[in-house]
């Protein structure tokens, strides 16, 4: 379980969903777009057309008015299981500051009724060199306690183990104003707005 929870959130790594930091996308000659975080893997005859990707998600007023929020969890390998509301159902969630981009499995996608964003599909590079067909969703909102998140850009993907409990992992790149905390005694995550 820890290899496909590591293989996964590598994938999710190299494609940051709806924050890109340094990554890469070009197109090869059959049309596949390709994303990757590492220049030197982008094929020589690609390179002048490659673009670097990094423009952020906006902000709402909402998003930016920060709260406080402290989450029970539990120890689910290296990463915590949450619960948290994801379009008004609740869902657990794998909190892993490793992991980049907010992933969720076809299953959740198909219970909230989620359409593709049209374009987005790609094909992300593992660390192995294999290739993983993947695209996005938005998801209209997410609550982690008392903070709320709008309109989060998910990637659309299975966990390889299905003895997996949780419905997606949540990403970095959507809780970037905020801090976190572990305190392993009481088993509480508190997400805390960074100071401006």
């Amino acid at each position: 379980m820890k290899k496909m929870c590591g293989l996964l959130m590598a994938a999710v790594f190299l494609f940051a969903a709806s924050a890109f930091a340094d990554n890469w996308r070009w197109v090869d000659d059959l049309g596949v777009v390709h994303f990757t975080n590492d220049e030197d893997v982008i094929p020589e005859a690609f390179k002048k057309s490659a673009q670097r990707v990094g423009a952020a998600r906006l902000k709402t007023k909402e998003e930016k008015k920060a709260k406080t929020a402290s989450l029970k969890y539990r120890e689910y390998g290296k990463a915590m299981m949450i619960t948290i509301v994801v379009n008004g159902l609740k869902k657990p969630f794998l909190y892993d500051p490793d992991s980049s981009s907010t992933v969720i499995t076809h299953e959740l996608e198909s219970e909230l009724q989620l359409k593709k964003i049209p374009g987005s599909e790609a094909v992300a590079h593992t660390p192995d060199g294999a290739l993983l067909p993947i695209y996005l969703v938005e998801i209209s909102r997410i609550q982690l306690g008392v903070i709320e998140l709008n309109n989060v850009n998910a990637v659309v993907k299975d966990f390889e183990d299905a003895n997996i409990e949780a419905s997606g992992i949540l990403g970095m790149n959507d809780l970037e104003d905020y801090e976190p905390s572990i305190d392993s005694e009481t088993k509480t995550l508190t997400l805390k707005p960074l100071e401006e």
